[in-house]
């Protein structure tokens, strides 16, 4: 699924674009968090269901710490995840991002995102899941 969402992303990214930089970031992220409490979430795709969420919204924490990020409309943003207990935490244009994640059930995720009220839910894609 993972390889769907790059399919589309037939642009080079620009220039002034330096990739090790939010990797570094991130990997700051992974070794200031360790494991996380319940690693079900891991190595699937989760679409969102939130009200305020865009249309298409999605996350990919994939087992190696890579984070894909997917916007229906948007690009693919690829970033870097760390997790201990119930708090995870990625870059996204180099401000660190912190939340508390939590598994309802099986094929859904919550995150609280420090500073926002609002909750995101997320739930598990269906395989023959497209942008709306």
């Amino acid at each position: 699924m993972a390889l769907v969402l790059l399919v589309g992303c037939d642009r080079a990214p620009p220039a002034s674009v330096q990739p090790s930089a939010p990797h570094a970031a991130g990997a700051d992220a992974e070794q200031a968090l360790g494991e996380p409490q319940d690693s079900r979430f891991i190595g699937r795709v989760w679409v969102a269901v939130s009200p305020r969420s865009a249309r298409g919204t999605m996350k990919v924490f994939l087992p190696d710490r890579t984070l894909l990020m997917h916007r229906c409309g948007s690009g693919v943003r690829i970033s870097r995840w760390g997790a201990r207990d119930e708090r995870i935490r990625w870059i996204e244009d180099t401000i660190p991002i912190e939340a508390t994640l939590t598994l309802p059930t099986a094929n859904e995720l919550e995150l609280q995102v420090a500073g926002m009220r609002e909750l995101q839910t997320y739930v598990v894609a269906d395989q023959t899941y497209a942008c709306p």
